[in-house]
């Protein structure tokens, strides 16, 4: 297979796949192959967790990192870090984004300490730990609201200044929440989303729609609506597979696209992702996927 899927069965297997020593004989998935559809660069946790229940993992990378569209805007408010009281970033490309984008500036990343961080959940937080940062604000529940809420008890938020670093397109809950308690906001574009065109989508959709793949992950909205542009081109239709998604935002997302879900994780991470399916598999799905 291609660059943009990696599958066991051609002795090329997923991420992760080798490390679980390609552990397909037992485990709660075992016998399943489930489609991982995050971008390449965050395709190996959720790969790697897959082996370790059992199931083979297929990526197909549906969507891509680009680059700011407002990159003079991020400049200038990174430059302008020591004015803000508070940076949130609801994802790890976020992070990503912002880290590479201060040492093309030639700021160090230790700057972001002059500020007090919140982060959407574990894998954003890991992100801002690995520059050496940290965190003061995780919230209970890894959404919008539950920054909202979160935030809303860590600070007397009026005359407040955040910075809010985000992807192109995302839900106004969080900016409009921070308003109503009266902080001034500031969001900017730090990165986009664009949908990418793995060399072999033909190939995989095609054995996704003949049985041959039995679940498909959805990890974000963005994952979602890729799949269903390429879904679409492809000519399918209908969703004879198994719907696993990480929370109920990308849940509404792929109800949304069309698809029916049949897995929502109540835990929004990957292993509650992991284990949400392979709690749906035990229950009765069998061998052959959707129940």
């Amino acid at each position: 297979m291609g660059e943009g899927c990696r599958m066991q069965h051609r002795g090329r297997p997923a991420h992760g796949q080798e490390e679980a020593g390609g552990k397909t004989g037992g485990g709660p998935l075992a016998g399943w192959r489930v489609l991982v559809t995050r971008a390449e660069h965050q395709a190996e946790d959720l790969s790697r967790a897959l082996a370790e229940a059992g199931a083979e993992a297929v990526e197909l990378p549906v969507i891509r990192m680009g680059p700011s569209p407002e990159p003079e805007r991020l400049d200038a408010a990174l430059l302008a870090l020591q004015s803000f009281d508070w940076v949130v970033f609801t994802s790890a490309n976020a992070v990503r984004a912002v880290a590479a984008r201060l040492g093309a500036l030639g700021v160090p990343k230790a700057e972001l300490a002059r500020c007090r961080l919140a982060a959407i959940g574990p894998a954003t937080a890991a992100a801002l730990a690995e520059l050496g940062l940290v965190v003061e604000v995780v919230p209970d529940e890894y959404v919008a609201e539950g920054v909202l809420r979160a935030l809303a008890q860590r600070d007397t938020w009026r005359g407040r200044r955040v910075l809010l670093p985000r992807a192109a397109k995302a839900r106004e809950t969080l900016p409009e929440g921070l308003r109503a308690l009266g902080a001034n906001v500031e969001v900017v574009a730090a990165y986009t989303t664009v949908p990418a065109d793995p060399p072999n989508a033909k190939d995989v959709l095609t054995q996704l729609a003949n049985g041959q793949i039995h679940a498909v992950t959805f990890t974000s909205p963005s994952t979602v609506h890729g799949f269903a542009r390429l879904w679409a081109v492809h000519g399918r239709e209908g969703a004879p597979f198994v719907v696993a998604c990480i929370g109920p935002v990308t849940a509404a997302a792929a109800r949304e696209s069309g698809f029916p879900v049949h897995v929502t994780a109540a835990a929004y991470t990957v292993p509650g992702l992991v284990a949400a399916l392979a709690a749906y598999r035990q229950k009765g799905a069998g061998s052959d996927g959707v129940s």
